[in-house]
């Protein structure tokens, strides 16, 4: 049976169908509805899914909202560093080769619904801002969960919303500091 890629809207069904066959649901951005995550669920049942949206702040909203209701889903991204014009990364922007590169490197992230947000204290503390290597610290986490590259309020966004807690994060950089 062919996969099911979970998309932000009908520009990324119409980028897709070009190279890729498969089916496809459409999350309407971050508009998602409880309707659709009802949908995505019972396609759970029998079907492979992934979620394909743009690596941005809506996108991952949508990747968190999916994988808490359906913690089964696989992902795949768009890496900025392997993007042909280097600053668009959307699904619909990106070239036959860069879709299907994303789409071989599949992922998965876990919700974890206990997980206690992290807090600004919680990035000095890991040197993530407010020091000289911090911005390459927060590229190293990064690296390890695809959230582009950015400034410390962003990345604190993004690693709570991905449920990132305070343990993995610790072992990420003590991993860094290993490789230094």
């Amino acid at each position: 049976m062919k996969p099911v890629l979970i998309v932000e809207g009908i520009s990324d069904v119409n980028r897709l169908r070009n190279y890729i066959d498969c089916d496809f649901v459409i999350t309407n951005g971050s508009a998602i509805n409880k309707t659709t995550l009802d949908y995505i669920k019972e396609l759970s049942h029998n079907r492979r899914l992934i979620v394909f949206t743009d690596p941005d702040y809506p996108g991952e909203k949508i990747r968190n909202t999916i994988t808490q209701y359906v913690p089964s889903v696989e992902h795949c991204y768009i890496k900025k560093e392997l993007a042909s014009n280097g600053k668009k990364l959307g699904v619909c922007e990106c070239d036959e080769q860069e879709l299907k590169r994303a789409l071989k490197e599949i992922i998965e992230f876990k919700y974890e619904k206990d997980n206690d947000l992290l807090k600004i204290s919680d990035l000095i503390e890991f040197k993530l801002i407010n020091y000289l290597d911090s911005a390459k610290r927060r590229n190293y986490v990064a690296s390890k969960i695809p959230i582009g590259k950015t400034n410390g309020k962003t990345f604190l966004k993004r690693i709570n919303l991905l449920g990132i807690n305070k343990s993995k994060l610790k072992k990420w950089m003590e991993e860094y500091s290993d490789c230094k």
